[in-house]
């Protein structure tokens, strides 16, 4: 049976014109919109006392937006979700990037299953954006944390140097995050504010060391407390901290040069199958088409796409060394 390409069949020319207008008429409506002037009376309504603004008037029912999120947070994933987009400095909320994932989704699914003509195509996007999205957002969070470790060190000794010329800890801390740069600028301020509000400065550092994945924090904790109680000077005990903090630093660069090459391994052998297989439904779909429109097809791939994911997660045990 001779099956036609996608491209030399007459649906090619009206799709592509229909998905080139969707997208300028999208890109059109995005510089033209205006801002809503109940968006500024939202965010001034935040910061008044519930019921204040509404003079008397009825609380409105539950919204369409409420409920979802309401069914998104009774979930075990949506705190972690919520933590890493925070820490990933992504400046759109967690639901605005879950909304535009899901429809990013529907038009991949859309459009491979228009070019492939297979349902498993077009379902496939569907099921698989929930995770593509935690895994772009973990990997920002990833790199956000590396950074914070990497420039922790140096920020230590700059808190040493101010405690030796008189500051306190708690002041050598909020001098050093008024200068620091992203992410460590935010996690420090956030334990300065902290410790200016009543909480106990070590217990802000651990909070620190917990979401940034940083067990040098916990040291610096266990420094706080000890000046704390003894009110001794800790400039010494930071100094130590920082030269530790450094050469695990640099242990771990040495272990990531190491592994660089089985990383890209994985990659290449991960993404391979899956470039070489949409390679064939656009180029050749004959020799594609009793993969995607068999029974037989549907299990080969099944199985195939098992022995990636599982090949892909023993590369990354063997590659994930913990310095």
């Amino acid at each position: 049976m001779r099956t036609t390409s996608f491209w030399s069949s007459g649906v090619a020319v009206p799709a592509v014109a229909i998905v080139c207008a969707l997208l300028g008429a999208l890109a059109l409506w995005f510089v033209l919109r205006r801002p809503q002037g109940a968006t500024v009376r939202a965010r001034v309504g935040n910061f008044l006392p519930i019921g204040g603004g509404n003079d008397g008037a009825e609380a409105p029912s539950p919204s369409r937006r409420s409920r979802l999120l309401g069914s998104l947070e009774r979930g075990s994933w949506w705190p972690t979700f919520v933590e890493a987009v925070e820490i990933s400095r992504n400046p759109r909320p967690p639901m605005s990037l879950v909304k535009r994932a899901a429809a990013g989704g529907m038009v991949a699914g859309l459009l491979l299953g228009l070019i492939s003509g297979s349902v498993l195509a077009a379902l496939a996007p569907l099921l698989l954006w929930p995770f593509v999205l935690r895994a772009l957002v973990l990997r920002a969070a990833r790199k956000q944390r590396d950074r914070f470790r990497d420039t922790l060190p140096g920020y230590l000794q700059d808190m040493a140097s101010a405690i030796r010329v008189g500051r306190s800890f708690a002041g050598a801390l909020a001098a050093v995050a008024s200068d620091a740069e992203e992410p460590t600028r935010s996690e420090l301020e956030r334990a300065a504010t902290d410790e200016a509000l009543g909480r106990p400065l070590e217990e802000s550092l651990e909070a620190v060391g917990r979401r940034m994945l940083c067990p040098d924090m916990d040291q610096v904790a266990l420094v706080a407390e000890l000046n704390r109680r003894s009110g001794s000077n800790v400039a010494e005990a930071l100094d130590r901290v920082a030269d530790g903090a450094r050469e695990r630093t640099d242990l771990r660069r040495e272990m990531g040069a190491l592994t660089a090459q089985a990383k890209m391994s994985s990659s290449v052998l991960t993404a391979l199958p899956v470039v070489v297989l949409m390679g064939l439904v656009l180029l050749a779909p004959s020799y594609a088409h009793p993969l995607l429109h068999s029974t037989m097809g549907f299990v080969v791939l099944l199985f195939g796409a098992g022995l990636i994911a599982s090949g892909w997660k023993v590369m990354k045990k063997i590659t994930n060394i913990e310095a």
